[in-house]
């Protein structure tokens, strides 16, 4: 039986960097959705806020920031 929270696959701490390169291979609709809908899954992005009204180069922009700090 596996404890509720991160999935096993992902490791106990799961860092922005790690999951985006878990499922690079995954296609979005919507190319923010590459960084956004990972969100739920690591606990190193909480300075990232979902925001629709920004364009997609300024969220990569700012998940770069934050996996660099």
């Amino acid at each position: 039986m596996q404890k509720s929270g991160t999935p096993k696959y992902l490791g106990s701490s799961s860092k922005l960097l790690r999951v985006i390169h878990r499922f690079a291979g995954y296609d979005c609709e919507d190319p923010r959705d590459k960084i956004y809908g990972l969100l739920g899954l690591v606990n190193d992005a909480s300075d990232l806020s979902i925001d629709y009204a920004r364009l997609p180069q300024q969220v990569f922009m700012d998940a770069v920031l934050v996996m660099l700090t």
